[in-house]
C-alpha cells in the first residue's frame, strides 16, 4: 500500500512509503525518479518515520518525526548515498510534525511534554491516591504477588530502569542502573524472581545510533535486583514484551517482533526452549495476553483489521497451546477505547474516552456477555496510558497521563 508521496523541490524524485508483508505494521521509505524507474529504500535502520516527509531545500535529505527505541524526534534522512540518518531533536518529550520554512535555515515543530503518575484505585471503597510520580516513559505497571507492590520501568536520564513501589507507603526502590543498558517489561515470575527486558545501548556521535543492530535480551533477578541472569537472547529483535509467566511459574510467555515478523511464544525457563505460538499477521495487533489458569490454555487480545477501515475489529481469543487451536471467545464492543487483560485471563479491562467527562475504567468478563461494570472514573484531561488489576481483583493501578503541547523552531541544523 503506497502513501505519504511528496515531490522533490527540482521534481525529478519521488519519495513515498510502501507497506510490505515483510514490514509488520509500520512502512518502508522509498525514492525514485520522475520516470518511475530506480526504485531505492532510504537508509533507517530502526526508526519508525511517523509521517509528514519535508524535502530539503537542496534536494538532498528529508525531515520528519520518527521513533526509535521508544522515543520521537525529530531526524534528518539523507535520500542519497550512504550517509547515516541525524537527530536534530534529542528531547524526551514527543517531537512531531516539523515544518521547514521557505528558505531552509530553520524549521518549527511541535513538542508534546507529557506527565504521569501511579495511580492506586480500591475498587472496594471507590478511594483513589498517588503512589509515585513517573516519567512518560514509563511501562507496565505489574503487581507484585502478593498485591502489596507494583514493579514498573521508568526513565532515568533517558535510560530505562525498573522501579518497585510499596502501595502502602509508597516508598520505591531502583532495581536496576546500568549505564550501558536500557531496562523494561518487568514481570513478577513468583515471589523470589522478577524478570525483565534489557537493550545496550549503542550510540554515535552522542545519540542512539538507529542503524547500529539492536542487542536484546530477557533477564532475571530477585525482588531486590540482586543475583541477575540471562534468560536468553533475542537475536535479531527490534521489540521484545514479556506478557505473562505460567501457573506452575516455569514457563515465560513473551512476544518478539523482528524485521520480518512478529511471533508469540512460549519460553520453557528450566529447559531452555522456545515454542512458537502464533504469528502476528501484518494486519493484526496482539494486544496482551496472559494464561487462562491451566497450563495448556492462554487467554489473547487480538485487533484483526488495524490497516482497515476504522474501528479495528478485537477479539478475545483462547488459544490451545498442544494444538495451537485457536477459538474467539467475545468480541470486544467499539465504544471501548484501549484493553488490557487481568494477571489470570479470566477479565478484560478497558477505557472509555470522553472530552468533558474525561477517562472511565470498565470492567468486562472475558467470556460471555454479561454488562461491563464501571471501575474507576479520571479526570478531564486525564487517560490510563496503562493499567494493572490485582490478583484479587480488588484494586488497579493506574498509570495515569497528562499532556500539553507547545510550538518550538531550530535553527542551524
Amino acid at each position: 500500500m503506497l502513501q505519504a508521496s511528496v515531490w522533490s523541490p527540482d521534481g525529478n524524485f519521488l519519495s513515498f512509503e510502501c507497506f510490505t508483508r515483510t514490514s509488520e505494521t509500520f512502512s518502508n521509505l522509498y525514492r525514485t525518479d520522475a520516470r518511475g524507474g530506480n526504485r531505492a529504500p532510504v537508509r533507517l535502520g530502526d526508526l519508525r518515520p511517523t509521517g509528514n516527509y519535508q524535502w530539503t531545500r537542496d534536494g538532498k535529505a528529508i525531515v520528519t518525526a520518527a521513533t526509535s527505541a521508544g522515543r520521537t524526534n525529530i531526524w534528518m534522512l539523507p535520500m542519497f548515498g550512504v550517509s547515516e540518518p541525524r537527530q536534530l531533536t534529542m528531547d524526551f518529550d514527543r517531537d512531531w510534525s516539523p515544518s521547514l520554512d521557505p528558505d531552509g535555515k530553520s524549521l518549527v515543530f511541535q513538542r508534546t511534554h507529557e506527565t504521569s503518575d501511579l495511580l492506586h484505585a480500591d475498587l472496594k471503597t471507590g478511594n483513589q491516591r498517588e503512589v509515585f510520580k513517573t516519567q512518560a516513559q514509563a511501562q507496565g505497571p505489574t503487581f507484585w504477588p502478593d498485591g502489596r507492590g507494583t514493579y514498573f520501568s521508568h526513565s532515568v536520564n533517558g535510560v530505562g530502569t525498573i522501579m518497585s513501589v510499596s502501595l502502602s507507603d509508597g516508598a520505591s526502590t531502583l532495581l536496576t542502573e546500568e549505564g550501558d543498558l536500557s531496562c523494561s517489561s518487568p514481570l513478577a515470575l513468583d515471589g523470589q524472581t522478577l524478570a525483565f527486558v534489557c537493550e545496550k545501548i549503542v550510540t554515535a556521535g552522542g545519540s542512539a545510533n538507529p542503524t547500529a543492530p539492536r542487542e536484546i535480551s530477557a533477564w532475571k533477578a530477585n525482588p531486590s535486583g540482586g543475583q541477575r541472569a540471562i534468560l536468553f537472547e533475542a537475536k535479531g529483535a527490534i521489540d521484545l514484551r514479556l506478557l505473562a509467566v505460567s501457573p506452575s511459574r516455569r514457563r515465560l510467555l513473551y512476544l518478539m517482533e523482528d524485521l520480518r515478523r512478529t511471533v508469540l511464544t512460549v519460553y520453557d525457563m528450566d529447559r531452555g526452549v522456545h515454542t512458537k505460538i502464533i504469528e502476528i499477521n501484518p494486519s493484526e495487533a496482539l494486544i496482551a495476553a496472559a494464561w487462562s489458569g491451566s497450563e495448556g490454555e492462554i487467554t489473547v487480545i487480538r485487533s484483526l483489521n488495524i490497516l482497515g477501515p476504522p474501528p479495528p475489529k478485537r477479539w478475545v481469543q483462547s488459544i490451545l497451546l498442544g494444538s495451537r487451536t485457536i477459538r474467539p471467545v467475545r468480541r470486544i464492543p467499539d465504544q471501548f477505547a484501549d484493553c488490557w487483560l487481568s494477571l489470570q485471563g479470566r477479565d478484560v479491562v478497558c477505557t472509555t474516552v470522553e472530552k468533558q467527562a474525561g477517562t472511565t475504567i470498565w470492567l468486562l468478563a472475558a467470556a460471555g456477555t454479561p454488562p461491563p461494570r464501571k471501575l474507576a472514573q479520571l479526570g478531564a484531561g486525564e487517560e490510563a496510558q496503562s493499567l494493572c488489576l490485582s490478583p484479587d481483583g480488588t484494586s488497579l493501578v493506574i498509570q495515569r497521563g497528562r499532556s500539553t503541547t507547545d510550538l518550538y523552531q531550530l535553527e542551524n541544523f
